[in-house]
């Protein structure tokens, strides 16, 4: 028995030791730069910090990430805690050629909210794309009602942010 159990440890550890979620902080195999959540965690919280020490309004700096979605607006749902930003993105779904699926995370401090929008290709490479954008939308869940804290996207920039109900 003892044997066994000493087996299944090992087998379970090298089965999790094979697991690569992208989150190591590094790009993750076959992904750009900014391309993993890791890489944009780290931005994210990078311009949190900035926003904390400058203020609102003195983050924003599109030259210094050359990666991410900019996110154009976002709404707010009445509890404060969910937000459905919008972008411009791939016109048809990954399940497509030349379509991408989108996700998108809060990395939240005291002042300020930093939305980053993760996007997954098709995986049929070698597409030649036609370069036409497309309204596109991601569901983002806040761990606290947003409140007074302003929304940036990963580029620094503020969003404009509709509240439910909001005219």
């Amino acid at each position: 028995m003892g044997g066994a159990l000493r087996l299944a440890a090992v087998a379970m550890v090298l089965v999790l030791g094979g697991c690569e979620s992208g989150d190591d902080g590094g790009a993750a195999p076959g992904l750009g730069p900014g391309e993993s959540w890791g890489e944009q965690r780290r931005t994210a919280a990078a311009v949190l910090a900035r926003h904390d020490r400058q203020g609102a309004g003195a983050v924003g700096d599109s030259a210094a990430v050359g990666y991410g979605l900019s996110v154009g607006s976002a709404v707010l749902d009445a509890r404060g805690t969910r937000m459905t930003v919008s972008f411009i993105g791939a016109p048809a779904s990954a399940d497509q050629p030349c379509g991408s699926d989108y996700a998108a995370e809060a990395v939240e401090s005291g002042t300020a909210v930093v939305v980053i929008v993760l996007e997954q290709r098709h995986g049929g490479g070698g597409e030649v794309c036609a370069m036409i954008g497309a309204s596109r939308t991601a569901v983002v869940n806040l761990a606290a009602p947003l409140g007074d804290r302003a929304v940036l996207e990963i580029h620094g920039e503020a969003v404009p942010v509709t509240r439910a109900g909001a005219r």
